[in-house]
């Protein structure tokens, strides 16, 4: 009995580790597709968005970096502001 609910119990954490994976995919979906109408000019494999930096300028509040242009992530392409600024 106890052994079925373990199971139980994993088989959902696998199930939740999917569709965490799937919501996760569609967020940096939605990024890349906001920033290319933006800055068509980037390319999608070059976007940085470490969710870290609250960014007012940017249409879905995080700071964004374009790692081929800046490296080191000196500025957000949105508000212009670094990386390790706060």
């Amino acid at each position: 009995m106890k052994n079925k609910k373990i199971e139980r119990g994993l088989e959902g954490i696998g199930i939740l580790k999917n569709e965490i994976s799937v919501i996760e995919s569609k967020v940096d979906n939605l990024i890349v597709a906001t920033v290319k109408k933006d800055f068509p000019e980037i390319e999608a494999n070059n976007l940085y968005c470490p969710f870290f930096w609250e960014c007012s300028k940017s249409p879905f509040g995080w700071c964004t970096y374009d790692t081929d242009a800046d490296p080191a992530m000196d500025n957000c392409i949105y508000c212009s502001e670094p990386y390790e600024r706060k």
